[in-house]
């Protein structure tokens, strides 16, 4: 912890993917130690001859000796726990349109709007994680798109292929809490290919604003017993409307079956899954919504009261 590398401190780094990468490195030591030679009161052995980990569910055990205390003693033994139970923050996008139409090729500025609440951490913040969309080659259809930063705006083209079903852009940004919990939450944009089905998207509660396929409403949010969740599909097809908790674990699945283009409602009692196919109910807390049908991807907070 300085140029002449005299100073060291014992940190710990997890890994949520079996240590294909770790999450940011969190100091354990409270205070660091001076080892090097500068220091006429070093331990003279290795002083981290005697470190360890161990984990127990959420939590991790790390013992460890440094020379803070040097000369009298030269060593001391340190241990910590350290727990891993951080909440992520909750985080969900809107964008001030949904479609883009005609496809003639246009730029497009597409503004997002990024709401964090909940978790851990006591100043979340949040950066733009990518812009893409379902159709290859993908380059050059995104402009003035600032990955990793807190970025708000950006140009996408109006453009799709001639055959398919038209094209979808999806927004992802990502929040990172103390400990590196990750949480993502994503919107989405299409140019369709059927003009017949197109709306141009107006600002929220324009006059004369149509519907557009995803979630529309949550009704009452937050709930106790139940809640209304009503959305709408542009096109006939296979609907799957599930709810995650904040670790992004899924705990209901609310729809999963085909539905014709148009609105739709489903009731979602409060209850996931349980052990042997039953259904229990779930905590109190902060749950996101998803559903994906025909391309689309739409995500919606609810906060459930028991």
């Amino acid at each position: 912890e300085d140029s002449l590398n005299h100073r060291s401190r014992v940190y710990l780094a997890a890994s949520d993917d079996g240590s294909g990468s770790f999450l940011r490195n969190v100091p354990v030591a409270d205070e660091p130690s001076n080892n090097g030679v500068s220091n006429p009161a070093r331990y003279p052995g290795n002083f981290l001859e005697y470190i360890g980990v161990a984990g127990w569910g959420d939590e991790a055990f790390v013992a460890w000796t440094d020379t803070r205390n040097a000369p009298t003693p030269p060593t001391d033994f340190y241990f910590d726990r350290v727990t891993g139970d951080e909440q992520p923050p909750v985080v969900s996008v809107t964008l001030d349109r949904d479609v883009l139409w005609p496809p003639d090729g246009r730029w497009e500025e597409v503004r997002a709007e990024v709401t964090i609440s909940g978790g851990s951490e006591p100043n979340p913040s949040f950066v733009l994680h990518s812009v893409s969309h379902d159709e290859e080659p993908a380059d050059g259809d995104v402009l003035d798109a600032e990955v990793d930063t807190p970025d708000l705006s950006f140009r996408l083209r109006a453009a799709r292929r001639g055959k398919g079903d038209g094209r979808v852009y999806t927004v992802v940004y990502r929040a990172v809490g103390a400990w590196g919990g990750i949480a993502r939450a994503s919107a989405s944009v299409v140019v369709p290919h059927d003009g017949s089905r197109a709306v141009r998207a107006l600002p929220p509660g324009g006059e004369g604003a149509a519907p557009v396929a995803g979630i529309r409403s949550v009704e009452p949010n937050p709930f106790h017993g139940s809640a209304v969740i009503r959305y709408e599909t542009r096109a006939p097809g296979r609907v799957r409307l599930t709810a995650y908790d904040v670790r992004g674990r899924e705990v209901a699945v609310l729809v999963d079956e085909y539905r014709p283009a148009g609105p739709h409602a489903v009731t979602w009692d409060g209850r996931g899954f349980g052990s042997g196919g039953s259904a229990l109910p779930v905590a109190s807390g902060v749950y996101l919504l998803r559903m994906e049908s025909s391309g689309v991807r739409s995500t919606r907070r609810v906060i459930l009261l028991h």
